[in-house]
């Protein structure tokens, strides 16, 4: 993991309780294991995201040549937006 280093952090009460009642339900050791366990998660979900983005734009590479038609960035955007909307509610 490398060299250690402290970091002082400043958090909502709401999340202090829970970090805290996690460590009291036995679940972690102290606060700095459910930090380093949710900053692990952090990690892995954007390095999924980068993944999922590669395949999509891999997917774009391989459907072929571009069809010339209406082009609509704005429509591109909104329904881009729409699907990431309703992939993330999944």
């Amino acid at each position: 993991m490398g060299e250690m280093r402290k970091l002082d952090v400043t958090l909502s009460e709401e999340l202090i309780s829970d970090i805290d009642r996690a460590i009291r339900s036995g679940d972690y050791s102290g606060r700095d294991d459910v930090i380093d366990e949710a900053l692990h998660l952090w990690r892995k979900r954007r390095e999924e995201e980068v993944e999922r983005l590669r395949a999509l734009i891999q997917e774009g590479l391989d459907s072929g040549e571009p069809i010339e038609g209406n082009f609509d960035p704005e429509d591109i955007h909104r329904r881009g937006m729409e699907r990431m909307k309703r992939e993330r509610a999944a």
